[in-house]
């Protein structure tokens, strides 16, 4: 009986254009899209046709929309999702992929109203920007396959509020989750091996994360000895942990709620835009270990008054990436209202170093030993 069985399906699969093992076994897993179809809903129960007439092979057969669902038929196998193929289609409100594809090219659902897409497991990239602003988003799982999430790949998927991780992915690039303001934790697998900068700027409910490289209390990415990432939500005051040498670039960038942090002794570096445009802060304390801080490093922006407590003797090295680019270390200005503490015996030492003398004027003497 169970050979009978086992015939009749195949027999089925090879009407729909599926192969038995899509069927049978644990991976992949039933899936009963023909090979040459893509099967969607929308809005308006109208259909919707690709944006761009190279982001698929072979020719579009047929495309129709009958008993609340859209099928378009290809001419060939649907492998790949390609560039720009579904861009900017908002009445697009699910989509489901058979098991033939492998790859989502850049951009390919970027700007449409997508609340939900059935990816098949045995999709094994997913391009820069492919669901960038799809702000219908809730939940999202990355398929096993997947080892790499590219630039701005969920960039501003401000519904987005959880995501599954593959146990396989060893890499998240820059901006990846950029401005997705509902996301509250994540959970980082062991097999990660690098988080760009930005990563999670503006991530504004962002309240832990758990896994690979979490801090203790779950608020940082913590690589080696750098701060990477930083999870905001529910802080106005915040110490970052000991142990570290370096606050990696852009890591607290974009904060709406942190008034006042403090740096660990032992820090020495201080990347390019860490605390880029951090809205409420009102202070940041510098120890005395730190040698560099990169450009923009403490631009805050905040429009209330700042003050930087900066207490290594010997002015830091105030680096620039490019030879005759501006430092512009700090927020300054009548909009931007800032205040330098430095110790009393170097105050001539800092408004005369390259770069801080442009910030003369709001540097003040202090006496850290009081």
């Amino acid at each position: 009986m169970k050979s009978l069985i086992l015939s009749l399906v195949a027999l089925l699969c090879v009407a729909c254009n599926n192969s038995l093992s899509d069927y049978i076994g644990d991976e992949p897993s039933y899936n009963p899209i023909p090979y040459k179809e893509i099967w969607y809903t929308t809005t308006d129960r109208k259909i919707v046709n690709p944006s761009w007439p190279l982001s698929y092979d072979g020719s579009l057969v047929y495309n129709e929309y009958k008993n609340g669902k859209g099928i378009m038929a290809f001419s060939k196998d649907v492998t790949r999702i390609g560039e720009d193929m579904f861009i900017g289609h908002m009445t697009l409100k699910s989509v489901s992929l058979p098991n033939s594809v492998t790859t989502i090219e850049r951009r390919a659902f970027a700007g449409c109203g997508i609340q939900e897409i059935s990816l098949p497991v045995t999709i094994e990239s997913i391009g820069a920007n492919a669901f960038a602003s799809c702000t219908s988003f809730k939940t999202f799982t990355v398929p096993p396959k997947v080892t790499v999430l590219e630039e701005g790949v969920f960039i501003t998927c401000e519904k987005l509020t959880s995501i599954t991780l593959p146990a396989n992915l060893t890499k998240i690039s820059q901006g990846a989750f950029t401005s997705c303001h509902s996301l509250k934790s994540l959970t980082l697998p062991n097999s990660l091996q690098e988080v760009e900068p930005q990563v999670f700027s503006s991530c504004l409910a962002l309240e832990k994360f758990e896994g690979k490289f979490a801090s203790k209390d779950g608020r940082c990415l913590i690589i080696g000895d750098r701060v990477v990432a930083f999870a905001p939500a529910g802080l106005t005051e915040y110490t970052i942990p000991e142990g570290i040498t370096t606050i990696g670039e852009s890591a607290f960038s974009y904060n709406s709620e942190l008034e006042h942090v403090t740096i660990p002794e032992g820090v020495t570096t201080i990347e390019k835009s860490a605390f880029f445009y951090c809205f409420e802060i009102k202070s940041i304390t510098i120890p005395s270990s730190v040698t560099r801080m990169e450009q923009y490093c403490c631009k805050a922006a905040s429009s209330s008054d700042v003050i930087i407590y900066c207490k290594p003797t010997t002015p830091p090295v105030a680096y620039v990436d490019k030879e005759g680019s501006s430092w512009d270390g700090f927020s300054a200005g009548s909009r931007f209202p800032i205040t330098i503490y430095v110790p009393t015996e170097s105050v001539d030492a800092y408004k005369s170093a390259e770069h801080w003398s442009n910030y003369a004027d709001n540097i003040q003497g202090y006496d850290f030993n009081k």
